[in-house]
């Protein structure tokens, strides 16, 4: 009888330890939050996306010319920039879904590649004045700028979307961002003789990116999404700067050529807000996303240079030329998934 009861005891703590065990696997299962696709039937769990562009690109720091300089009784006058315009361009993308807690990995390659002109002329005694010249007693009475700018980033990013409510997706992720950036400006102005500075600026960054996707879903097919990412990139950048005279048409002058390199930690944010559309085939094996959103990019002092001072005694004087990058446009995107 006592062994019998010794045994029964044993049955009863394996039993009670058997079932706390199902207790907690089931309610572990039941904490973690599930995907939230999008999700296809029989798929290889792939997908492509492809994005349309309509950017407008903002340098700060373009500053190249002002008017009425030369009258003494009056603070008034303009600054003269790039006519900066949107202008378009296009990502593309690829991405895989795993079943290890159903993580995705996505890459992106995006080109965007404007090109902006300014010309201005003065017919008025208090002329035009450039800020790369130091002749505060010389006027000129014509400028222009020529403006090229040239971005191609590659974005990788590991991350997992799922639910957090019944309407609410979230989707963190990590990754890595690179960026080949390259600047060329041309300015010209004229009096008597003619000039020209020409700046080229290369930059190549890279470095971690990291930030949070949100849906907010309507039904199964609207959504409303807002997007963020965060970026620090360590940036190389080259700068070659050529000034040149050319007096009446005729002879060209060399005065200056400086070159500058720069190593420096940039950040970049990035938004966008927009409505996401999404749609199966019948049998659920495609998927079909738009989206339609409208975003922001800010790279933090994306200039750099360091521009001839015409006309000083000293003709290595430089001003020292840096500003901001702020994008914004329209992003439209499709996603196919198989």
């Amino acid at each position: 009888m006592k062994r019998f009861n010794i045994l029964l005891l044993a049955c009863l703590i394996t039993g009670s330890h058997l079932q706390s065990e199902d207790t907690l696997k089931t309610h572990k299962e039941e904490l973690i939050t599930p995907s939230a696709g999008p999700h296809v039937e029989n798929g290889a769990d792939v997908f492509i996306t492809a994005n349309i562009l309509y950017w407008k690109a903002t340098q700060f720091g373009l500053e190249f010319a002002y008017s009425n300089p030369n009258n003494p009784h009056s603070t008034r006058g303009s600054n003269f920039i790039p006519n900066f315009q949107f202008e378009p361009g296009f990502q593309v993308g690829f991405g895989l879904k795993f079943a290890h807690d159903n993580w995705d990995v996505y890459a992106n390659y995006t080109w965007f590649h404007p090109q902006n002109q300014s010309q201005i002329f003065t017919d008025n005694q208090n002329g035009l004045d450039f800020f790369q010249t130091s002749q505060f007693d010389q006027t000129y009475s014509s400028g222009k700028m020529d403006f090229l700018y040239k971005l191609d980033v590659i974005d990788f990013e590991i991350g997992r979307n799922f639910l957090i409510s019944e309407y609410l997706a979230l989707r963190p992720f990590v990754g890595l961002k690179a960026a080949w950036n390259r600047e060329v400006s041309k300015q010209y102005f004229s009096n008597a003789n003619h000039y020209l500075i020409r700046i080229n600026q290369k930059s190549f960054e890279i470095g971690s990116r990291l930030g949070l996707d949100s849906h907010f879903n309507i039904n199964s097919n609207w959504s409303l999404y807002g997007n963020s990412a965060f970026s620090v990139l360590s940036s190389k950048t080259k700068n070659h700067i050529h000034t040149i005279e050319n007096q009446n048409l005729a002879e060209e002058t060399l005065l200056s050529t400086v070159a500058d390199k720069q190593n420096y930690i940039q950040p970049v944010v990035e938004l966008e807000l927009g409505i996401q559309w999404d749609v199966w085939s019948e049998s659920e094996e495609y998927h079909l996303g738009v989206d339609f959103g409208w975003e922001y990019q800010y790279w933090n002092n994306n200039l750099y240079s360091r521009v001839p001072i015409i006309g000083s005694s000293d003709i290595t004087s430089t001003n020292l030329k840096g500003g901001d990058l702020s994008i914004m446009g329209l992003n439209i995107k499709f996603r196919f998934d198989f």
